[in-house]
């Protein structure tokens, strides 16, 4: 957690919504959890498919629509 924002967030998630927080951050980290676990099997089959280059371009070209 030392190199994320998780507690910037979770600032953020109690300032915005009081008490009712602790459902969100539950859900923030069950997310966070399930990314590492998706992310790392999808690098490793895209590699072997269309390579590490590829790859790369895949995952920014992911970070930069789940932004707009």
């Amino acid at each position: 957690m030392a190199g994320s924002l998780y507690e910037l967030y979770f600032a953020i998630l109690t300032l915005h919504m009081g008490k009712r927080a602790s459902l969100a951050i539950a859900l923030v980290m069950l997310l966070a959890g399930f990314a590492g676990t998706i992310a790392f099997p999808a690098a490793h089959t895209l590699t072997e498919k269309i390579g590490w280059r590829g790859v790369v371009l895949v995952f920014a070209f992911w970070a930069f629509r789940s932004h707009l």
